[in-house]
């Protein structure tokens, strides 16, 4: 599941502005290296170290040029529209969960009391 957006302002890297972002579901992995990287202290850093994580995609650069310094130097407005794209995805996450539960209720097995 991914969510892409274009930021306001964007990111400078080597004279290139970079705006247009994908980003995908955190996983239980991510939320560990963000905290190796940042610790638990201060929620933006550790927001941030976790975006850092799910960016797929920022403008035309590679994944390993994608890190919490980098991110840094976003605007706010930016950054919440980072957080706006992750609310966005969990919400698609816990629909297709709802989806996939629903279609699958009527198949449950009953269970033979006798």
């Amino acid at each position: 599941m991914l969510q892409s957006g274009t930021f306001l302002s964007g990111v400078v890297v080597d004279g290139v502005k970079h705006k247009t972002f994908v980003l995908r579901l955190p996983t239980v992995q991510d939320n560990i290296d963000a905290v190796d990287l940042v610790g638990t202290t201060n929620g933006v850093s550790l927001s941030t170290a976790l975006f850092a994580c799910q960016l797929v995609e920022l403008g035309s650069l590679k994944p390993e040029q994608i890190d919490f310094d980098l991110l840094t130097t976003l605007h706010p407005k930016d950054y919440n529209l980072l957080e706006a794209a992750s609310a966005e995805l969990e919400k698609k996450r816990v629909l297709a969960e709802t989806s996939e539960e629903t279609s699958t209720a009527p198949g449950l097995p009953s269970v033979d009391s006798a």
